[in-house]
């Protein structure tokens, strides 16, 4: 297996236990606009900045490089499903920088969460289960190579990793 694969899917492993953390979260009374300003920044900077732009930077444009379509199939499909969660990491975003929310507000940020929680979830199934088997049955071997070089290289370039996985263990031991 591709270093780079093994990689992305512990990054899922961590994703997973903060999605779980953010589900129980906005069931809470605890649950502020505060508290959830976390989860976003977890979500943006871990789960979108440095774990979706590696896949849609490096490994997409590798399986579009070699025969797989950008616009449909699995790349497509994975790509409609980070722009979806996108948008509902931006609401629950506007949600976190209200002062105080009112009743209505609490629902609707449970159940952005949740809609959340299952798309990102079972996402990451596809991508484990379906997507990144792909990749590797497709790819020749000098690209896997190189697929594990440029996230290397990526992951090296990243020095905010540590600080997000020490958030990501903050949240889920609430």
């Amino acid at each position: 297996m591709s270093t780079a694969i093994e990689m992305m899917m512990a990054e899922h492993r961590v994703i997973e236990s903060v999605l779980a953390s953010l589900a129980e979260f906005v069931r809470t009374p605890d649950a502020t606009p505060a508290k959830l300003a976390e989860y976003v920044e977890f979500f943006v900077a871990y789960s979108d900045t440095l774990h979706h732009a590696k896949e849609e930077d490096i490994l997409f444009e590798m399986l579009v490089e070699h025969g797989m379509s950008r616009d449909s199939g699995p790349v497509g499909c994975m790509m409609l499903e980070h722009g979806s969660n996108r948008a509902l990491v931006g609401q629950l975003r506007e949600a976190s920088e209200r002062e105080q929310w009112s009743q209505d507000d609490r629902d609707q940020v449970t159940n952005v969460a949740e809609q959340f929680v299952s798309l990102l979830g079972n996402h990451i199934k596809k991508e484990d289960n379906v997507l990144y088997p792909l990749a590797m049955s497709m790819l020749p071997e000098a690209a896997v190579g190189a697929l594990d070089d440029r996230c290397a290289s990526w992951d090296a370039n990243d020095d905010q990793r540590v600080k997000l996985e020490q958030l990501a263990t903050t949240l889920t031991q609430r």
